[in-house]
């Protein structure tokens, strides 16, 4: 009995096998993954050299996992499977009732200090005010989503250590308070990581009220929801593909009208990009998602201003443009000419650094400030 129940298991394991390579074969290949955001593998080139040296194998291996069969579905199963067993993380994402969001339980202290010095070293020289802004995640403003244990970092700790860090001459932001007294409110996107343009509203505010000058509430505003589905982010890491998607709310006033966009040399009508709607990543809506270097350019206020940034930046800068004729966008991930250089040319007149604080954390590109 015992040998026919081993042959049964056999023959069942071969068999799934043998259907599932029957299928591989059959089924053409997927280009990308709409639910996971990335391409998936294609089928390497076979010759000597690659098969010598294993890279054949390693890249075949990757292959094969990418275009297995339903590869969606037994994704969503491993996640659920995971939930089932009561395991709250999934691919480095906490899956919660309300939200999927990043962890964020390990950093590099000494990433965070090189990057303060890159900023403190930068604005040294400069005779025009420098303003950094450190935005914090989702995970710190509602920490009651968070499973009851977890080894998040205190972000706080994080923030008051660069504040204390950088130069006396540096203008330094903090939200924490404004954003823990909104909170009640939609700040961040529930399947990404990024904070929603009612969010950056409270960022734009207070930076604002740094300068001295006073806003109104976002009730002065024209409210719209361009998408009810953006699955972003920690929605693709996750494998939860079963999770609802958020609402992208927009706020505009008739002179966002007047905003003309430029963006790596391409001109736009405005920051709002719609056919991005349509796209699998809905946060490019804004600004057209990432570019090295994005110029906005306006008919309201004064000089212009040089925000050095992340993605995060993107559906706050908009709320610049009432402040500024000129805001100009640089991200350090593709821009590698002197930043020196563009703030001579462009007779910058104050710069904003702008970053959430995982990517200032683990961001290795503020070295090329200079």
């Amino acid at each position: 009995m015992k040998r026919k129940i081993q042959k049964l298991t056999i023959g069942c394991f071969l068999s799934f096998l043998l259907f599932f390579s029957v299928l591989h074969i059959l089924l053409p290949d997927t280009g990308f993954s709409p639910n996971e955001n990335r391409y998936l593998e294609k089928m390497p080139v076979f010759d000597f050299s690659t098969v010598v040296s294993g890279k054949f194998m390693s890249q075949f291996t990757d292959y094969v996992q990418d275009q297995f069969p339903f590869r969606d579905m037994w994704i969503s199963l491993k996640a659920a499977s995971e939930l089932i067993l009561n395991k709250k993380v999934n691919n480095g994402i906490y899956v919660t009732e309300n939200a999927l969001i990043t962890q964020f339980e390990e950093v590099d202290l000494n990433q965070i200090k090189k990057n303060t010095k890159y900023i403190n070293q930068f604005s040294q020289d400069l005779k025009i005010p420098v303003w950094v802004m450190i935005v914090p995640t989702i995970a710190e403003i509602y920490p009651e989503n968070l499973p009851k244990y977890n080894l998040e970092v205190s972000q706080k700790e994080l923030v008051d250590m660069i504040k204390g860090d950088l130069n006396e001459n540096i203008h330094f932001i903090s939200l924490l308070e404004t954003l823990y007294l909104h909170k009640d409110e939609p700040l961040y996107f529930m399947t990404d990581h990024h904070w929603t343009m009612r969010g950056a509203y409270y960022g734009y505010q207070a930076f604002m009220q740094e300068k001295g000058l006073e806003q109104g509430s976002l009730k002065e505003y024209e409210q719209k929801v361009v998408s009810e589905n953006f699955k972003g982010t920690s929605y693709s890491s996750s494998g939860v593909f079963w999770h609802p998607g958020d609402r992208i709310e927009v706020f505009t006033k008739p002179e966002f009208e007047n905003v003309s966009m430029e963006a790596d040399g391409k001109k736009y009508d405005s920051m709002f990009v719609t056919e991005n709607l349509e796209l699998k990543d809905q946060y490019t809506y804004f600004l057209d998602g990432n570019h090295a270097l994005t110029y906005l350019n306006s008919a309201e206020g004064e000089g212009t201003l040089l925000v050095i940034k992340d993605s995060y930046a993107h559906d706050f800068a908009p709320y610049l443009t009432e402040n500024y004729k000129k805001v100009i966008l640089v991200d350090l991930r593709y821009y590698k000419l002197p930043v020196s250089d563009l703030i001579e040319q462009e007779d910058i007149d104050e710069i904003l650094i702008l970053y959430n604080i995982e990517n200032y954390a683990e961001d290795t590109n503020l070295m090329f400030l200079e």
